[in-house]
């Protein structure tokens, strides 16, 4: 996510300021979402309508106010890791007594619907404009995607479709007087032939992206539930079994010696042989290279 602060083409221009993008997931393949670094100028917003949904991670503290009910002014000061939450729809006039920077997460329509259709028990209410959330695990989900998309990636389309995916649930649930109520029923696991047809897929997409929908498809469930059905099948995330699965294909190619690591990067699915050696360090304790020498 290279920066470009004089770029002023982003989708999001009208919320900070032509001239604020310093980086973006637009060249990325990330479905119905965006993910955006703004530096913003201290000034007013006035009053303007979206048709994103977006949550803003405030990386700044912020001191501001905005026109709340009755047309008033409210004041409003957010410290670094604050949340605002912004619906699609209008957005109150801000006045900015600072500047600031923000990660933004928006997504569209379209995005938000497919999410709520998957839901076993819809939201209560619907979100609404919030100048202020705390939120470890929304905090903690943004700054995943971000660090996905300024790496430029790698870790593939599923990875970034788990994050969007568990992020829009938890705005959807924003609403909700009882934040993030668990459903007390169990899941249940794929069932057997659907799992089979699921773990073939990953098996023979090594090579290419496989993403969070099509597996879905492939087992022939929604994308919540098939999450919750594949873990509770294999005792881990899709994209969790996918790594596993490309390292034990890593450790097996490993052994030709005929291959170098990068062709062993490349028939595995990871971008570079750099991203290999990180991986592989993670799950086995050692770099492919050290792995070889002592086969």
């Amino acid at each position: 996510m290279a920066s470009n602060p004089n770029n002023p083409s982003s989708r999001l221009a009208d919320l900070t300021s032509p001239t604020s993008r310093v980086g973006s997931s637009d060249n990325h393949s990330l479905d119905g979402i965006l993910v955006e670094r703004h530096q913003i100028p201290k000034g007013e917003r006035v009053e303007t309508v979206t048709d994103q949904h977006i949550l803003w991670l405030w990386t700044t503290s912020l001191s501001s106010e905005y026109v709340g009910r009755g047309g008033r002014f409210v004041r409003c000061s957010k410290g670094r890791g604050a949340i605002t939450v912004t619906p699609a729809g209008p957005q109150p006039t801000l006045h900015s007594y600072t500047n600031s920077e923000a990660i933004s997460y928006a997504m569209n329509d379209d995005f938000v619907g497919s999410i709520l259709s998957e839901l076993d028990r819809q939201p209560s209410t619907e979100p609404i404009f919030r100048p202020k959330v705390q939120d470890t695990a929304i905090r903690r989900l943004m700054t995943l995607l971000l660090e996905e998309a300024q790496a430029g990636a790698p870790s593939g389309k599923l990875y970034a479709d788990s994050l969007a995916h568990a992020l829009a649930i938890r705005y959807v649930q924003l609403g909700e007087r009882v934040l993030y109520e668990r459903v007390s029923s169990a899941v249940s696991a794929l069932p057997v032939y659907a799992l089979k047809r699921v773990l073939e897929r990953i098996e023979h997409s090594f090579q290419s992206e496989v993403s969070l929908a099509s597996l879905a498809r492939e087992a022939g469930y929604s994308r919540g539930h098939f999450l919750k059905m594949f873990r509770t099948s294999t005792g881990m995330t899709p994209h969790q079994y996918v790594i596993k699965r490309r390292i034990d294909h890593a450790q097996s190619l490993l052994k030709r010696r005929e291959l170098s690591i990068i062709d062993v990067a490349a028939d595995c699915g990871f971008s570079s042989q750099a991203h290999l050696t990180h991986i592989f360090r993670e799950h086995v304790g050692v770099t492919p290279a050290q792995y070889r020498r002592i086969l």
